[in-house]
């Protein structure tokens, strides 16, 4: 694992040979705030389409500011919708991490539908699920054998045979 910092609070960590990134933030201040919300749209920015997006967001030591509310929105806007992926969200194990979670389904329903998400209470589990991703792009073999798996708001579809088959 590789941890690079902006300050104390704002952490970008990356696991399993930079295939994942975690992004967390341990204080709530208006300036970390804008530093954890520019270091990821940074990040989105020059991500590699052709590259699974693996990201994680660690809020677990944070609290819900009307600030971390818009920036949290600018980041959701930011993720690219040409890539395809998950994103986990570590929240607190409390009221406040149900309120969050509420907030992140509600907002992110827009997002890129070939971003799984998930929402974890432990970064080391959330990191485990992002790494377990493999690309939703079908093989011929599985068009063949009726395998395509959608996202969560996507019908499973079965029975698909490739083109040209009988």
């Amino acid at each position: 694992m590789k941890t690079e910092t902006r300050t104390l609070d704002v952490l970008r960590q990356w696991f399993f040979e930079e295939r994942v990134v975690a992004f967390t933030l341990k204080n709530s201040s208006r300036e970390n705030i804008d530093r954890f919300a520019d270091w990821i749209i940074e990040t989105l920015e020059n991500w590699p389409v052709e590259k699974p997006l693996l990201i994680a967001y660690d809020l677990s030591t944070t609290i819900f500011t009307p600030q971390a509310r818009k920036r949290a929105l600018e980041v959701y806007e930011a993720v690219p919708t040409t890539v395809q992926g998950r994103t986990a969200i570590v929240f607190p194990k409390n009221a406040l991490g149900n309120f969050m979670k509420i907030f992140a389904n509600k907002s992110m329903r827009v997002q890129n539908p070939r971003m799984e998400r998930r929402f974890f209470v432990n970064l080391d589990e959330a990191a485990a699920w992002l790494n377990e991703f493999r690309s939703s792009t079908p093989s011929e073999s599985e068009k063949t054998e009726g395998v395509l798996k959608g996202t969560p708001d996507e019908q499973r579809i079965t029975n698909v045979t490739s083109p040209g088959s009988t």
